[in-house]
């Protein structure tokens, strides 16, 4: 009869200096996730927390076997080098695979075994929220001093940075949440305050989809929080909340699109919210790009993402400036483009696979691990949503989501040890 009692090997001296030092990494991980010029640092702790990961693995630890990843999500990343095989330009989408699909890919593996433990997914908060405080901060005060700042300098530029506040926005506003449970005020405090600071950052990116997103993710935490018996006396002053929240975003937007030309290339150049949504300059674009999916329309042109704008150049529209022909606008149509309705298909089953594993940590018995589910399905609502209209899925927004997606993953699998 096997026995109930699973005991835990016990850690040796190295084994705990390296989980130490696991933390240590993801903290600065995490913190430095927002920040421009300095990709050779992030490198070096990416590397470390390869590093750190492939030697708990070599000791047994980390469940002593790769991570448990849906298949969707290796084959979304294994079709990457398999479009070179097929890319109208092997060459460049061979040079795109490095930073744009084997960083994030090793940073999500990373991050789930590394992430493994309540102690590490804290390291991992505390980063996260260290790094947005000094961004946020730094940030602020330089706006402050120039009546148009564009966040390039410091963090990416104001569409990379929005999308960064929109990732960092599940985790602030269920820290509110949890914090208010436990009746710590000052935690509850200090996180009020670091809502407010995204608020004001995102309103200085001059984003109107930002709003948007910002009460998709909203909504998301609200409905997972109504779904926990843990928040039921909460309910109502939760309710109360979420909803002068999101009146404040949606006046927010309003006043934004009212003050910013619906059209940016040509007429009626008028201000209002109606014209933003009929007159806008996303349809004709988006009407482009998908008029160039049948050209290759199972495979696309290969993997890389600016190989459309490279592709296409010659019939580029005369009145289009350089930066509305850059990419799609969205990012379901950009990956038609590049790898084809049946690359489409494989992202779709990949987002979809991990919104189960997150919905059933929602729904499950135990609290904590709820709470990793809400921060799973808000966090790929509010990135999905902020790249309806854009797509910042490249690079270093890119490699947060799915850095924080293994995070997310890792505290799952540490309920599996326990």
């Amino acid at each position: 009869m096997q026995n109930p009692l699973r005991l835990r090997p016990t850690m040796t001296a190295s084994e705990q200096v390296v989980r130490k030092i696991g933390a240590f990494v993801l903290f600065a991980v995490c913190a430095t996730l927002p920040f421009n010029g300095i990709i050779a640092l992030k490198r070096f702790l990416l590397l470390l927390l390869v590093g750190v990961a492939a030697f708990l693995l070599s000791r047994g630890r980390g469940r002593g076997r790769w991570p448990h990843v849906p298949p969707s999500v290796w084959i979304w990343f294994a079709l990457a080098p398999l479009s070179v095989i097929w890319s109208v330009d092997s060459r460049f989408s061979a040079s795109e695979l490095l930073p744009d699909a084997l960083y994030p890919l090793l940073g999500m593996l990373a991050a789930v075994i590394v992430g493994e433990g309540w102690q590490n997914a804290k390291a991992s908060l505390a980063g996260l929220f260290s790094g947005a405080v000094v961004v946020i901060a730094v940030g602020l005060w330089q706006a402050s001093h120039y009546a148009y700042y564009d966040w390039y300098e410091l963090a990416h530029g104001f569409g990379q940075f929005s999308t960064y506040l929109i990732v960092l926005l599940p985790f602030v506003l269920l820290g509110i949440l949890e914090a208010r449970k436990q009746r710590r005020a000052i935690a509850t405090g200090l996180l009020l305050l670091l809502l407010c600071s995204i608020l004001i950052a995102g309103y200085s990116t001059v984003n109107r989809m930002y709003w948007l997103s910002f009460l998709t993710v909203l909504g998301v935490i609200f409905a997972g929080a109504l779904l926990r018996q843990e928040f039921e006396n909460l309910r109502r002053e939760v309710l109360i909340a979420a909803t002068g929240i999101g009146l404040g975003v949606v006046g927010c937007f309003i006043y934004a699109v009212n003050h910013r030309t619906a059209n940016a290339i040509g007429l009626p150049a008028e201000m209002s919210l109606v014209s933003t949504f009929d007159n806008s300059e996303r349809y004709e674009m988006w009407r482009f790009w998908i008029e160039r999916i049948p050209e290759h329309p199972w495979l696309g042109i290969g993997f890389g993402y600016d190989l459309p704008m490279l592709t296409f150049r010659s019939i580029k529209p005369a009145h289009w400036f350089g930066l509305m022909f850059a990419h799609a606008h969205n990012l379901f149509i950009d990956i038609a483009v590049r790898q084809g309705l049946l690359g489409l298909a494989v992202f779709v089953a990949a987002i979809a696979s991990l919104c189960r594993i997150f919905w059933r940590a929602l729904r499950g018995a135990e609290h904590r691990l709820a709470l990793v589910g809400i921060a799973g399905l808000s966090l790929i609502a509010g990135v999905l949503s902020k790249n309806l209209t854009d797509d910042f899925f490249t690079r270093g927004p890119l490699f947060n989501f799915w850095l924080l997606i293994g995070l997310l993953l890792g505290v799952l699998r540490t309920a599996d040890r326990e």
